[in-house]
């Protein structure tokens, strides 16, 4: 029996053309929606157009919520304002860190030996009279700066005190072979202050009558700084304590106002006031011995101090050596002449 559609010689075999026909539905048809061309893509208009029908719960990699963008430009004013605050705060902060200046910074003492002073300046005595180096230096003797300020509670007043002392032992006269000027560089005192001042250690000296020969002077800034600046005296004001701080020391200067000698610290050696007067009065003041034994000694800057000077007799000593030795020679040759000639 033959089936249209079948090889006769081999029944069991089915066409390929001919399928059967599927009796069920095509179910991919309904559950897969037609694909859309490549290059015909739309337009996305949104979330509902850009999605597909099918899952409506779904959305695109490439579509972003248009409800984000108000939330970060609500947001961006208050960080913006922030970041400027901050930026400003940063320096003053970094600023209110650091420490303040030291006291002691810029304070020191710098040597101008062979250096002209400012003598021409005006500075006011205890009697609110004007007053000048030039006029003390006119006087043709040595002149002895003290810079102090009288409101000082320690360091300035163990200056003058050993200043005092010193001078008492040297054997010098005050007014006779020396001067001194005490100049404060504090321009908030007073002459009355000076005054006061000037009244004890005249007296610590025994000298309460000399007033022209010990002066003490105050004056403001536009004559304190330049005068200390020529001598090399520098010192700063501390707003915390309401004080200066500074150096100790005392300057020796020549009746030509040329600074001479430097003397340091809070103990002076009469020996080295002594000398410093006599070397800044270049032979005028002084007896004769006490001239030659200036000869004998120099300063010696390392140690801040005058110092026994040998070399020159050293020099008189070899020359006379040898002097000698020539003449022993020259004796003992004619000795052996003459001697020979016999």
């Amino acid at each position: 029996m033959s089936f249209p559609g079948r090889d006769p010689v081999h029944p069991e075999r089915r066409p390929s053309r001919a399928r059967p026909e599927s009796k069920g539905p095509r179910l991919r048809a309904s559950v897969r929606p037609e694909r859309r061309p490549s290059k015909a893509r739309p337009e996305s208009k949104g979330f509902d157009s850009a999605c597909p029908s099918v899952h409506p719960e779904r959305r695109p990699s490439h579509a972003r919520p248009q409800s984000r963008g108000p939330r970060l430009r609500a947001f961006g004013a208050p960080l913006g304002l922030t970041a400027a605050v901050l930026l400003f705060l940063i320096p003053e902060a970094a600023l209110a860190q650091q420490p303040p200046p030291s006291p002691t910074q810029d304070v020191g003492i710098e040597e101008h030996l062979g250096a002209k002073v400012a003598d021409d300046l005006q500075f006011l005595d205890t009697s609110y009279k004007y007053a000048k180096l030039a006029d003390l230096l006119a006087q043709g003797r040595p002149v002895i700066v003290t810079p102090v300020f009288y409101r000082c509670q320690m360091l300035c007043g163990l200056v003058l005190t050993s200043l005092t002392r010193s001078l008492e032992k040297t054997g010098l006269v005050l007014g006779k072979d020396y001067l001194i000027a005490t100049i404060s560089f504090d321009p908030g005192d007073t002459p009355p202050v000076a005054a006061e001042r000037q009244g004890h250690f005249l007296q610590s000296l025994n000298e309460p009558d000399k007033q022209s020969a010990w002066q003490f002077w105050v004056g403001t800034d536009k004559e304190i700084k330049p005068l200390m600046d020529s001598l090399g005296f520098r010192y700063r004001y501390d707003p915390q304590t309401k004080q200066f701080a500074h150096g100790a020391a005392v300057m020796v200067l020549t009746p030509k106002g040329i600074i001479s000698r430097y003397l340091y610290g809070i103990e002076f050696p009469a020996k080295d006031v002594k000398l410093a007067i006599l070397e800044a009065g270049e032979g005028r003041i002084g007896t004769t011995f006490e001239r030659v034994v200036m000869t004998c000694f120099k300063y010696d800057p390392v140690n801040r101090r005058y110092a026994f000077f040998l070399s020159w007799y050293l020099r008189a000593g070899g020359l006379l050596l040898l002097g000698g030795l020539g003449f022993l020679v020259g004796r003992l040759v004619l000795w052996e002449r003459r001697a020979a000639a016999k």
